[in-house]
């Protein structure tokens, strides 16, 4: 005689809530896309093409192709910031390849100007700056002026040429975008693991 024995059914046993279990999912999901995007963000702004966004030429005295009826007393180059701490080199050279600056570059705000001493030479006449931006990245670049006492002199500041590096407002788009991508990840947390909560709270 066999006596029968039941056993209780065993059922599969899973650890934790599956609520909770995706709760976690959720929220770790969207952590890893914001260290994804930061540090692409992070490559980007410390890529060469970032790093070329700095200080700009914004004008020049003489500017630019300017044809003038005597060599002038002054040169003034204006950027759009003040230069950063640096040496800061202004020459001018006239058609024979002598420089015809006088002493040494003058820093007042966001402008660079240099006395040139008196030339009598036609011809074209180059000036060669070099400033340090904020940054401390280099910026440098060239502007040519014609000397000619038979012409009238044209206007003498306006809008150069840009210089060697790009514009400053690349960085501080790149900046802003990478800000704004950064702020929706943030909120697309907040909204999934609210949404999360308010599932666990009503399964409960």
């Amino acid at each position: 005689m066999f006596l029968s024995q039941t056993f209780p059914s065993q059922r599969p046993h899973h650890e934790g809530n599956p609520m909770k279990l995706d709760l976690k999912l959720a929220t770790g999901r969207v952590a890893a896309a914001v260290l994804a995007v930061s540090t692409t963000a992070s490559v980007i702004l410390h890529s060469p093409v970032a790093a070329a966004a700095h200080d700009e030429l914004v004008s020049s005295n003489p500017a630019e192709g300017a044809v003038l009826s005597a060599i002038p007393t002054v040169v003034t180059l204006h950027f759009e910031e003040p230069p950063g701490t640096g040496p800061i080199t202004l020459t001018v050279l006239g058609p024979n390849r002598q420089q015809v600056q006088k002493g040494v570059p003058h820093v007042a705000g966001s402008n660079i100007s240099i006395v040139l001493r008196p030339a009598k030479l036609a011809g074209r006449y180059t000036i060669d700056y070099g400033i340090v931006s904020d940054d401390g990245h280099p910026v440098s670049g060239a502007i040519s002026f014609t000397v000619n006492p038979t012409e009238r002199s044209t206007p003498a500041a306006i809008n150069s040429p840009e210089p060697t590096a790009v514009k400053h407002s690349s960085n501080s788009s790149i900046g802003l975008l990478v800000l704004g991508v950064l702020a929706a990840l943030a909120i697309a947390v907040a909204a999934s693991v609210s949404n999360q909560r308010r599932r666990l709270r009503i399964r409960s």
